[in-house]
């Protein structure tokens, strides 16, 4: 095998966290989207797609190093939402845990002198890069979601969310 176990089974929870970040966007999109908050449940949605594109290039990773693919369950990706405070912590919880997920798995790819780390290094660095401007939207939610703690405000804020 051209990396090691341990990184394999690192990408391969990568994967599912990515898979896992992908299903609670949907929901938060969704659960936005029927209660009239249309424009920031498509912006989770749209970031949905995202996590799937990430999901996606650890899969094609993981085949171009020919490594077995091994699916593993998925948590739910529903949860209590009372206020936009719990959507903002969620959201925030899970962008910075991604983060530090794949700041470890840059890690252990720096230290493995196999074939494949540098391969994977790389990768990993390219995604910890594209994870500037999701912890950068997710920092900027919690900080609105802090100041309009309202759904009368939280409806002004739909009206012009970008």
């Amino acid at each position: 095998m051209l990396i090691s176990e341990d990184l394999k089974n690192a990408l391969l929870a990568q994967w599912v966290e990515e898979k896992e970040n992908s299903q609670i966007y949907l929901y938060i999109g969704g659960w936005l989207k029927v209660r009239g908050f249309s424009n920031i449940g498509e912006s989770f949605i749209k970031g949905s797609g995202e996590e799937e594109g990430h999901a996606k290039q650890i899969f094609d990773l993981l085949m171009d190093l020919n490594i077995p693919f091994e699916s593993s369950h998925l948590i739910s990706g529903e949860f209590p939402i009372n206020s936009i405070s719990d959507i903002a912590e969620k959201f925030m919880n899970r962008e910075v845990q991604t983060t530090q997920s794949l700041s470890e798995i840059k890690r252990i790819a720096s230290e493995e002198e196999s074939a494949g780390s540098p391969v994977v290094e790389e990768l990993i660095r390219k995604m910890i890069s594209q994870q500037q401007n999701e912890l950068e939207e997710a920092t900027d939610f919690m900080d609105k979601s802090k100041i309009l703690d309202d759904w009368k405000f939280i409806m002004l804020w739909d009206l012009e969310f970008k």
